[in-house]
């Protein structure tokens, strides 16, 4: 079994928990600072020493997403508590890693159950939506 999960796979598997239409305007829209968001998420997580972990393409693919949030709610990203909330989402076989993944991003989550509950509130609405 690889251990670099091809994105077609991942985006297929997501699928099946967003609507077909998302899942174009996810792969189609390129925002202008997708480079730069995709620069910050390889930094992110080189230090949070997962980087080995993700393909550049499933970087490009997580930072289409992260572009989209932040499109669609007009929001700045809290990156552990967004990606906490979409790999919770996901199902494992979209992402092998998932566990030592969540397990990384758990010890960067925001200290505050207020902070963490504003973003999974933000998180959840904009999921629903697509």
């Amino acid at each position: 079994m690889s251990s670099v999960v091809n994105v077609q796979n991942v985006v297929e598997c997501l699928n099946v928990m967003m609507m077909n239409s998302s899942k174009k305007k996810i792969e189609e829209e390129v925002p202008l600072c997708l480079q730069n968001s995709n620069f910050h998420l390889k930094n992110v997580f080189q230090k949070w020493n997962i980087d080995k972990i993700f393909s550049s393409s499933e970087v490009d693919f997580l930072g289409k997403v992260i572009a989209q949030f932040k499109e669609m709610t007009g929001k700045s990203v809290n990156y552990p508590c967004f990606l906490h909330n979409y790999f919770e989402m996901v199902p494992s076989e979209c992402w092998p890693h998932k566990k030592e993944i969540m397990e990384s991003i758990s010890h960067h989550l925001p200290r505050t159950f207020a902070s963490r509950l504003r973003a999974k509130q933000e998180f959840e609405k904009w999921w629903s939506n697509n």
